[in-house]
């Protein structure tokens, strides 16, 4: 489920660009998932996709859905 929901990004990239979108956050959901699992608490999984997605927006920067470029 963790995964899936980014196919809703087919209406702002290509499919192959959303396609292996959605398999990166796929694996992204097991290994939170794994996290959760072995610390038994929630914060752990928020906080390292809190991160994943900071590195990622000062990496590349956030876009929005017309696909101009809020980054730098």
């Amino acid at each position: 489920m963790f995964g899936s929901e980014h196919f809703l990004n087919l209406y702002s990239q290509s499919f192959s660009a959303t396609i292996i979108q959605v398999l990166q956050t796929t694996a992204m959901g097991f290994v939170f998932a794994s996290i959760f699992v072995r610390t038994n608490n929630l914060l752990f999984p928020m906080l390292c996709h809190f991160s994943l997605d900071y590195v990622v927006t000062i990496l590349w920067g956030m876009q929005n859905s017309s696909n101009i470029s809020f980054g730098w």
